[in-house]
Formats: C-alpha cells, sequence, structure tokens
C-alpha cells in the first residue's frame, strides 16, 4: 500500500489532541506539514511531534505534494 502525504490546517486542540497523533501512528500515513496562523503553535507543535515543515501561510501546505489535507480550523473561520 502506497503513504498517503498528509498536511494539517490549524494547530488548536482537534489538531494537536487528535489529528496529528492519529496520522503520525498510522503507518499508512506520513504527515508532511502543518500550518498555522500562531508561530509559537507551530514551534511546539515541531518540537513535541518532530515534524519537519510548518508554516503561517495555508496556502503552501500544497507545496509538498499532500494526498490529503486535515482542516482543524475553528468554526468561525
Amino acid at each position: 500500500m502506497e503513504i498517503a502525504r498528509i498536511a494539517v490546517i490549524g494547530a488548536g486542540w482537534w489538531a494537536c489532541e487528535f489529528h496529528i497523533p492519529h496520522v503520525l501512528e498510522n503507518p499508512n500515513a506520513e504527515l508532511v506539514c502543518v500550518s498555522s496562523l500562531g508561530k509559537e503553535e507551530l514551534e511546539k507543535i515541531r518540537e513535541s511531534f518532530g515534524i519537519p515543515h510548518i508554516t503561517e501561510n495555508h496556502r503552501e501546505v500544497y507545496s509538498w505534494n499532500p494526498d490529503g489535507v486535515i482542516v482543524a480550523s475553528p468554526h468561525v473561520l
């Protein structure tokens, strides 16, 4: 089976406590990038999960050619 390349937009509770850990635990998935407006949040995520690519611009996630994107942003956005 081919490995699915996944990006996550958003770095709040749902992303950090649910989506990112589940992608990392899945042997058929690779987390390629996380995007969020908060630079401090992104740095914490990079340190906690060892994610190589982070960005504050959600459009940049496509430069890492993900097969799928999880949008974990607040409802009001």
